[in-house]
């Protein structure tokens, strides 16, 4: 189970010094909050929980009133959910209780969606193939150059969407540069600057579009993806099963330092085997040091723990990847490698 889910096998789950034998659930509770009571690595719940990727991917299995209750099993720490169950005086309380599934949808996630849903509704980053071919705005109303919620313009390269969809307006910003090349030739992709959204309300050669709403002025040359898809939220974190060695590229915001709960970009992408809910650990960027038996110093990664990230949203040379945890800031050249 643990080679199903990528996690390696060698490593023993390691309990929190304070850890509860029992826990219940409570609502805004999530997976990797409630894992993190009993584990120093919570990012590892799917093996406390003895859980396969089926199970995983089922979202209605934990309820806030649920009892959580802390065994050992084989000489490995196991969760389990005692449904209807309460403590009292030390013993465990079963109650009746029915639970109609798929009507009530207070299921535990496995992060709030507060926290992740910002860094999917909006671009952040786009691939160099998206910049050369989304729609790009052409012209406006009444010879207008600026525009803002309630506007329309017009723009090519929309034959055959559906009349009635979203499109997201972004600006194209900063190039991202591979960090680990020298000659920082090598262009990752590029910046996205979110302006807002537009709905498609002709379809033609020339589209005409309605800007829904507008985060900032909107002119000529800016351009349009198309809204994402509501994604599933159950992510499923796991170790990946191959040497990762990728460097940070950028922040959230373009930010110099970020922190938990922050958006980073990688310069690695599917193409490199990562994939949505792969964890690393983030170490500081590498720094001169002074080598045996020489006099020139050489730069090395030194084990200087920043966090834990995981990755929920990949391309083909770049990936997504939330801060988890952080005991110092990340940045950008900060080396991110197997947890």
């Amino acid at each position: 189970m643990l080679a199903a889910l990528g996690l390696a096998k060698a490593d023993t789950l390691q309990l929190q010094d304070n850890h509860p034998n029992t826990y219940t659930v409570r609502r805004g509770d999530t997976l990797w909050d409630i894992s993190g009571k009993f584990l120093k690595q919570p990012w590892r719940w799917p093996e406390i929980w003895n859980m396969n990727r089926d199970e995983i991917k089922n979202p209605h299995w934990i309820y806030p009133g649920d009892l959580i209750v802390l065994d050992m099993v084989d000489g490995q720490p196991r969760l389990s959910v005692s449904r209807g169950a309460t403590m009292k005086g030390g013993t465990i309380k079963i109650r009746p209780q029915v639970r109609i599934e798929g009507l009530d949808g207070d299921a535990i996630p496995t992060i709030a969606s507060s926290i992740i849903d910002p860094f999917l509704s909006q671009p952040k980053v786009i691939t160099n193939e998206q910049l050369l071919t989304s729609p790009r705005i052409g012209a406006g109303g009444e010879l207008r150059v600026v525009f803002g919620a309630g506007d329309y313009v017009y723009a090519e390269g929309l034959e055959g969407q559906k009349q009635g969809s979203v499109w997201q307006i972004y600006r194209q910003g900063k190039a991202l540069k591979d960090p680990a090349d020298k000659d920082e030739k090598i262009i990752l992709g590029h910046e996205a600057l979110y302006l807002g959204d537009a709905r498609l309300d002709v379809v033609g050669k020339v589209s005409k579009l309605t800007i829904l709403r507008a985060e900032r002025e909107i002119t000529y040359h800016d351009r349009l993806l198309a809204a994402p898809e509501p994604s599933l939220r159950n992510y499923q974190p796991h170790a990946p099963s191959f040497q990762v060695n990728a460097q940070v590229v950028s922040s959230y915001g373009d930010m110099a330092e970020v922190g938990q709960y922050f958006m980073v970009v990688l310069n690695k992408g599917a193409l490199d085997g990562l994939e949505v809910g792969h964890v690393l650990q983030a170490l500081k960027a590498p720094r001169l040091m002074q080598k045996v038996n020489s006099s020139d110093p050489d730069l090395y990664t030194l084990p200087e723990v920043a966090g834990e990230v995981m990755v929920f949203r990949v391309f083909d040379h770049l990936s997504y990847a939330l801060v988890m945890r952080s005991t110092d800031v990340i940045k950008a050249r900060d080396v991110v490698v197997n947890p």
